[in-house]
């Protein structure tokens, strides 16, 4: 996979980062155990698509280092710019990609810092198996 304007990106957060300090990073993610195979293969959807989180990365790759300068000019920390950021690229995968049967899938994504990634993933991953349960329980009536 080769995503346009990633050099570009990295030289952005680099110089940011020289000048607003290192901000670490961030993880934007789907915990779903199916997560990967609905992502990684093509097939029609009623609703969303395949590759629902490359595509808006993909989308958002030359925006995410003008929302990062903007966080900061605005008093944010760079890793507060970078959350922004790779909420957004969620938030996009979310609404516009993903595909919609249970909602389980949609539910598992989050967006963390490499610090608190166990955390927030485990949250997601709970969220995601309540959907499941829910939706499983009612077929059984």
């Amino acid at each position: 996979m080769q995503i346009r304007g990633l050099n570009s990106l990295t030289k952005n957060l680099n110089r940011l980062a020289r000048k607003h300090g290192s901000g670490g990073s961030v993880v934007v993610f789907y915990t779903a155990e199916y997560a990967i195979h609905v992502h990684e293969h093509n097939k029609h959807y009623n609703s969303g698509q395949w590759k629902y989180l490359e595509t808006p990365a993909r989308e958002l790759a030359p925006e995410v280092p003008k929302i990062v300068a903007s966080a900061v000019r605005g008093g944010a920390t760079m890793e507060q710019g970078l959350l922004i950021a790779g909420m957004r690229i969620q938030r996009e995968s979310q609404d516009k990609y993903a595909p919609v049967l249970t909602g389980a899938l949609k539910a598992s994504a989050d967006t963390a810092t490499a610090q608190n990634e166990e955390t927030v993933a485990a949250k997601a991953k709970a969220r995601s198996d309540a959907i499941r349960s829910k939706a499983a329980a009612s077929k059984k009536k």
